[in-house]
């Protein structure tokens, strides 16, 4: 595994009145590595997602990207530096197609201004991109079809096409499998599986047995603070682990 500190967190702190939703958290990021982020609920799991990505700024500490310090960047810029991201809600444009969705990300990323009378997917410097980010998720024959007729695991997929479009090197996933049953559960595991050796992975994730198929880092956070942190058969073995989940399996 390449071991280059991609992204380094350094005392990262963020405080909601009287409650330490993330507590001096210091965490490293490697180049290329899958790491996932575990814990129960109210561990603060979502708000070190958007610490990371710039939609919450933190009380303390800084956040480095490739030895960058970013924690004063915005979202655009901190995407434009190679960040993107899926939500644990869809977010995706109705009444627009699947490709229309992606070409829309290109947009974003090219700068590229509206025009009111070419739509997006009729632009060539937006369509190639997008088809090859559909493909690289496995939808290439839903390009035409309305997002309200994809499943919902097609959705969860789109979404992370919209994020490889924008050509990131980190891809931060907040909860991809949340809502899918056995089968669309394993198409996402096998095609996050395919990205691994491209991109650099941070995944939160409640699935157990998806998080140990993928991870080849685990960090447990509890109470806002780091719980444990390292190989996944360390942190499964990890007595203070198993009594944060309450005894249940990892």
């Amino acid at each position: 595994m390449n071991m280059t500190p991609l992204i380094q967190l350094e005392g990262l702190t963020k405080q909601f009145g009287a409650l330490l939703a993330t507590d001096a958290v210091s965490l490293t990021f490697l180049k290329n590595q899958t790491h996932a982020i575990i814990g129960p609920n109210g561990a603060g799991k979502s708000t070190l997602i958007n610490l990371i990505t710039g939609d919450l700024k933190p009380d303390a500490g800084r956040i480095l990207l490739a030895r960058e310090d970013i924690t004063s960047l915005d979202v655009p810029s901190r995407c434009l530096k190679g960040l993107a991201r899926s939500f644990q809600i869809t977010e995706l444009i109705t009444g627009f197609t699947a490709l229309q969705n992606v070409c829309l990300a290109v947009q974003g990323r090219l700068r590229k201004s509206f025009s009111f009378f070419t739509p997006a997917d009729e632009n060539h410097d937006l369509l190639e991109p997008a088809a090859e980010s559909l493909a690289q998720v496995g939808l290439s024959h839903r390009a035409a079809d309305l997002v309200e007729t994809l499943s919902h695991g097609e959705k969860r997929q789109l979404e992370i096409a919209m994020a490889l479009a924008l050509q990131p090197s980190i891809l931060l996933l907040d909860e991809p499998m949340a809502g899918m049953g056995e089968e669309e559960t394993r198409a996402m595991v096998a095609l996050l599986q395919s990205l691994k050796p491209q991109y650099t992975l941070i995944l939160v994730e409640h699935d157990m047995p998806a998080v140990f198929a993928l991870a080849d880092q685990i960090t447990v956070l509890n109470a806002g603070g780091v719980l444990a942190t390292g190989l996944p058969e360390i942190v499964r073995n990890d007595p203070a682990v198993q009594r944060a989940y309450l005894g249940g399996d990892l």
